[in-house]
């Protein structure tokens, strides 16, 4: 859906490292950062985090991509 509509100006990808079909919007995201914005996430803390990256419950680490791609 958030492909589908051409006029679309900005879409905004929450990630979480999904490898399903969402994480070829994470993809367009870090490629076409005009109308795709990935947002990441503290997951540890429940919140938004001013980057792209993600951190995963039970790490530190934040990453871009899930490494299962």
């Amino acid at each position: 859906m958030a492909t589908d509509f051409t006029n679309t100006q900005v879409t905004l990808i929450i990630n979480r490292l999904r490898t399903d079909d969402f994480a070829k919007l994470s993809k367009l995201a870090i490629e076409n950062s005009e109308r795709y914005i990935m947002q990441g996430r503290d997951e540890n803390k429940g919140e938004f985090i001013p980057q792209e990256s993600t951190i995963k419950y039970g790490s530190t680490e934040a990453k871009l991509l899930n490494d299962n791609l």
